[in-house]
């Protein structure tokens, strides 16, 4: 009798719904393009693929910045316009696209003006191209992400999975023989096309979910409370991307790219262990902009915490024990990645907790909070790693980066967690 109570109780939770919706579908894809990731490391080489990382990190960290934080901000409006004020939803999702695409190409535009500049700073010959192509991926990403943003705000968790599915499948297929014939162009360009279809088919779902909505209603003060709103989270984004992108650059000018290399393949397996966490984001944001009242609010971040350290800690465990055997796969070039790979995990027990207060400080509009601890932990994630890097001459430059990130992490778990008892006590005083 208490299983079936338990049963009914789940299948009449939104919450429960929307978070099946996003772990089930949204993993399948990601699954697809884990897969697609060891393939492509095999055919590449660990000093390829040191490009190839170079290229897929940055991806993710400026189309971050590309989306001057839109798809927190747009889930965060559309969620609570739908119990409020729905005629306001349709200039959301006008506003956030254009935004979006006007700041990412400029983005792009930028980058590609600036890729001879970065080759010779760096001493790759070659790579200027490289990063061209990457500029052109970031216009996709960004539209893609500010796409999952604004169904997450509609609650339409299971059209994003469905789209993560197929852009997921279309790079593990194009991937492996565009790269065995093409190389390291041939991978970039099956990543170029999955996030074009990924950005197509979520505005596509967009354009038919907007029929569904009432006649938009303008309102002058739309767009700019929307950036108002959107301005911290975006310097939180900046910063983040500006942190990463000059990581990644100390990485290759003091260390070697053969050590970028060893850092994505380990930063790989963060995404596996961070999988649920990470495809529960949108939804924890869109249900706690939508929860009101301090004690439902913390109610639901303690069962949040808990559910995401249960997450984080299962796989954590498996991938720290069969750290040997996931190594095998990627072939003779990374057998020292072991070690990265133990520190590498390591951070995202404290990763994913924080991800929690991130989503409720945004909740709760203190995007300014959460920005100055961003701000701060990205400095210190910096400092550290270029003195660990300076300091062994570069030797071991992987290994040395994820021990900073870690430290920079843990602390800003810490950050987070006060800021949110803080906010607490101010709210309730």
């Amino acid at each position: 009798m208490r299983i079936r109570e338990i049963t009914d109780r789940l299948k009449r939770s939104t919450l429960f719904r929307d978070s099946l919706w996003a772990v089930c579908g949204n993993g399948f894809g990601n699954a697809l393009l884990l897969f697609a990731g060891i393939w492509i490391a095999r055919l590449l080489g660990k000093d390829l693929y040191g490009e190839y990382g170079v290229v897929k990190t940055n991806m993710f960290y400026m189309a971050g910045l590309s989306t001057f934080g839109l798809v927190y901000s747009s889930t965060r409006y559309i969620a609570r316009y739908l119990a409020s004020d729905k005629t306001r939803i349709p200039g959301v999702i006008r506003n956030a696209t254009r935004i979006t695409f006007a700041f990412s190409t400029l983005i792009a535009i930028a980058l590609s003006l600036a890729a001879p500049r970065i080759e010779t700073f760096l001493e790759t010959p070659g790579i200027a191209p490289v990063f061209r192509m990457l500029s052109v991926i970031i216009v996709f990403k960004a539209l893609a992400s500010t796409g999952n943003g604004i169904l997450a705000g509609l609650g339409k968790f299971s059209l994003i999975a469905k789209s993560n599915v197929v852009s997921g499948a279309l790079m593990f297929a194009l991937c492996v023989p565009l790269t065995y014939f093409a190389g390291l162009y041939g991978a970039l360009f099956s990543l170029a096309v999955s996030q074009l279809v990924n950005a197509a088919v979520n505005y596509w779902y967009i354009c038919g979910e907007s029929r569904r909505l009432p006649i938009y209603c303008y309102c002058e003060d739309s767009v700019g409370s929307l950036l108002r709103f959107s301005f911290p989270i975006a310097l939180q984004e900046i910063s983040y991307a500006l942190c990463n992108w000059c990581g990644i650059l100390m990485l290759t000018k003091l260390s070697s790219l053969s050590e970028v290399g060893l850092y994505s393949a380990s930063v790989q397996w963060n995404a596996v262990i961070c999988l649920i966490p990470g495809l529960l984001a949108n939804v924890v944001l869109s249900h706690l902009s939508k929860t009101d009242g301090a004690q439902q609010q913390q109610r639901l971040v303690s069962r949040l915490l808990a559910v995401y350290l249960i997450c984080t800690a299962v796989p954590f465990v498996l991938v720290y024990l069969f750290a040997d055997v996931i190594i095998s796969f990627y072939g003779a070039d990374f057998i020292d990645m072991k070690r990265v790979l133990h520190i590498s995990i390591l951070a995202t027990i404290p990763t994913c907790c924080s991800d929690v207060f991130k989503a409720e400080l945004i909740a709760v509009g203190r995007p300014w909070i959460l920005f100055s601890l961003r701000m701060a932990k990205d400095l210190i994630l910096v400092s550290l790693a270029c003195y660990f890097l300076l300091a062994h001459g570069g030797a071991s430059g992987a290994y040395y980066y994820t021990v900073s990130n870690l430290l920079s992490v843990t602390l800003f778990f810490i950050g987070t967690a006060a800021a949110y008892r803080f906010v607490g006590k101010t709210t309730n005083g």
